[in-house]
């Protein structure tokens, strides 16, 4: 198991720490979408991402998980570039 996680967008290379992204997203890794790739992503998926965000913190669970899934795939597809 590798000591890294890779930003999950084709082709990018960058990568973060298996810990400091244990304790930046508070679970175990799965992938993420560096800066430069988050830069891309258009606002109104981050309001989205944001807004089910919210709602984790007050409920302590997402009570939307397909949304969020559809959401996750939205961003993940802007990031690359609409593949």
């Amino acid at each position: 198991m590798s000591d890294r996680v890779s930003c999950d967008v084709d082709g990018c290379n960058r990568t973060m720490g298996r810990e400091v992204y244990i304790r930046r997203f508070k679970i175990n890794p799965g992938g993420w979408i560096c800066s430069t790739h988050w830069a891309i992503v258009p606002r109104s998926l981050k309001r989205l991402k944001s807004r089910h965000e919210r709602e984790k913190r007050r409920l302590g669970f997402y009570p939307r998980e397909e949304a969020l899934d559809r959401l996750w795939r939205a961003i993940w597809r802007a990031a690359n570039g609409g593949k």
